[in-house]
């Protein structure tokens, strides 16, 4: 369990309902994100092109990277090619690629990240 107490707030979801059960959802203008982030201390999210502007936030950054599909368009693994580390943006990140096989222990080891 955590000893924390976390929220989980979503910037934009892709959900069918268009809302996650048991989150906060947060609209942001794209110049505030970087401030966000911070203000939030730890994000989590899959690798996608806003992951790049956090690149530089000032937190915590566990960026997840999906296998699931990869194989039908890139050689290698999606870490290997997108990892954030790897293009400069950042040097922090704690990096994660997950599929359907290793999906509770992503879980498990994001709890111990926050």
């Amino acid at each position: 369990s955590l000893s924390h107490k976390y929220e989980v707030i979503v910037t934009y979801s892709t959900h069918k309902s268009g809302r996650i059960k048991g989150t906060k959802h947060v609209y942001e203008e794209i110049d505030n994100v970087v401030n966000l982030a911070q203000y939030a201390g730890t994000i989590v999210g899959a690798r996608n092109g806003l992951m790049d502007i956090l690149g530089i936030a000032d937190c915590k950054k566990i960026i997840l990277y999906p296998q699931m599909g990869a194989e039908d368009w890139i050689a290698g693994k999606p870490l290997e090619y997108w990892s954030i580390k790897n293009f400069g943006y950042c040097n922090d990140a704690v990096e994660l690629e997950w599929n359907e096989r290793n999906l509770q222990e992503i879980k498990e080891r994001i709890v111990l990240q926050c």
